[in-house]
């Protein structure tokens, strides 16, 4: 899904957009747990599971943008070095996460 988007118009918008998809799927996700279960409460509300399934979806559509983005943008910043930087870039992302 991104990648055809940033080949056609660059990686400016999907760094935005995965900025905003990261913010709301990391705080959504906090801002359902921090809340938790009432109690006497067992099993959590359908509601709720799917709001922990879209804000989910959301940060690991972000997270995909944004290193769709810093591949994409690598990559055409230095054509000569090209493989090697994205190796960089794929090493200190599994790397951080």
């Amino acid at each position: 899904m991104w990648g055809r988007f940033i080949d056609l118009r660059g990686p400016r918008i999907p760094f935005l957009c995965a900025f905003l998809l990261l913010l709301t799927g990391y705080y959504g996700i906090r801002h359902v747990y921090d809340q938790g279960l009432s109690r006497g409460q067992v099993t959590v509300p359908n509601t709720t599971f799917v709001l922990l399934v879209l804000f989910g979806f959301a940060s690991g559509s972000g997270g995909n943008a944004g290193i769709t983005s810093a591949i994409n943008s690598t990559a055409k910043s230095f054509p000569d070095s090209a493989v090697s930087d994205v190796v960089f870039i794929l090493c200190m992302h599994n790397v951080l996460m």
